[in-house]
């Protein structure tokens, strides 16, 4: 079940940070995220503009 939680909770953050992105016009942004365990991952989003 924890996995799923964690999961969740990452996917709402993927989502809130597109739409943040989309709102303000960003193109390009980092997206982080701890791990644990001494563990990260770290991505780079491109929003692509609206035609």
């Amino acid at each position: 079940m924890r996995e799923a939680v964690i999961a969740t909770a990452a996917s709402l953050a993927a989502t809130r940070h597109t739409h943040h992105m989309r709102d303000r016009g960003l193109r390009y942004g980092p997206q982080t995220r701890c791990e644990g365990g001494g563990t990260a991952d770290a991505t780079l989003v491109e929003v692509e503009p609206a035609s």
